[in-house]
């Protein structure tokens, strides 16, 4: 029996090459059950580098379907968070672009494979639904009050129903909300597919995309095996100096490109050996009801600095609740 072709999708920039193309090159290595396209959301990737990830898929099951979005304008103020880019609206406009297929699962650049995705793409998902995605599982319940949601959900991983999607309008819908909720939008992609999908969207298991976070991570002492996809969330991605060594050695054997995992090999390992010795960090403590912010400096593993950076009074639950999200649902 053939298989279907499954529709991969991903977004990125120049800043987001490399991480895009290890992420392609991880598909490469878990998705080899049948044919599969991943299409690539982009306005500045070097043509060189389409090239060398063409020859990188060539003889394989993968093939590339690199989509120019230069003439897509997003007018929204991303100064606060220089680690993101426009390419996080890309996703929307998903079910207007791919008007010649009926479902495609969107994956964001800064994740890895770690399982085959076949299973997901042969899912049935019910009618009433019009997408498929993972709980954010770092959503605190203020975001949630914010947005007035019972229920808040990850987009590094959507698998879109894009009739339906299209049906609904959902790209103009999603617009819509950023241009007139732009201040109360922390995540502002995110944000709009969770108001404007409300009751729409199917929950997956956390299998299909593991959200992980630097502090999170110090607690690891081995990989899970059931899961599919892992997400690294936060600015200190698996590319950068400060990444756990557990996840930093998971990414290495992935990155495609000689000289770049030669580099960031050598700054991961820097970077951890250097902690062993020296070691910053931002701690927040909660005592009596006042909750002060310290920086810390660390020489091998003892407290050698400590400066108070902000102070306020607060009670212990409310402390959790902006945390780690204590009293959601």
């Amino acid at each position: 029996m053939t298989m279907d072709t499954m529709h991969l999708c991903t977004a990125a920039d120049r800043r987001y090459a490399l991480p895009m193309a290890t992420l392609i090159n991880s598909i490469i290595d878990k998705c080899s059950s049948g044919p599969v396209v991943v299409h690539v959301l982009q306005t500045d990737i070097p043509h060189r580098m389409m090239r060398k990830l063409h020859k990188m898929c060539a003889g394989t099951n993968v093939s590339l379907d690199f989509v120019d979005m230069s003439g897509y304008k997003f007018d929204f103020d991303l100064s606060a968070t220089p680690h993101w880019t426009s390419a996080i609206f890309y996703r929307i406009m998903i079910p207007e672009i791919f008007s010649n297929l009926d479902k495609i699962i969107y994956i964001d650049a800064d994740t890895l494979m770690l399982g085959d995705f076949r299973a997901l793409w042969d899912k049935e998902i019910p009618d009433e639904y019009m997408v498929a995605m993972v709980s954010d599982k770092y959503c605190t319940l203020q975001q949630r009050e914010i947005l007035n949601l019972k229920q808040y959900h990850n987009s590094g991983m959507i698998l879109f129903k894009l009739d339906k999607c299209r049906e609904f309008n959902f790209g103009k819908k999603c617009l819509d909300w950023l241009a007139a909720n732009h201040r109360i939008a922390f995540y502002p992609d995110q944000d709009a597919i969770n108001v404007v999908l409300q009751g729409k969207i199917f929950r997956l298991l956390n299998e299909f995309n593991w959200q992980i976070v630097p502090k999170q991570a110090r607690l690891l002492t081995e990989l899970p095996t059931t899961h599919r996809m892992i997400h690294f969330l936060t600015p200190t991605k698996p590319w950068c100096a400060g990444i756990h060594p557990l996840l930093g050695r998971l990414y290495e054997p992935y990155i495609p490109f000689p000289l770049s995992r030669a580099r960031i090999w050598l700054m991961h390992r820097m970077n951890w050996f250097g902690r062993k010795i020296v070691r910053y960090d931002l701690e927040s403590e909660c005592k009596e009801g006042i909750v002060s912010e310290y920086h810390k400096v660390y020489l091998f593993g003892y407290v050698i600095f400590k400066k108070r950076l902000r102070r306020e009074n607060m009670d212990v639950i409310s402390f959790l609740k902006q945390r780690c999200g204590y009293g959601q649902k």
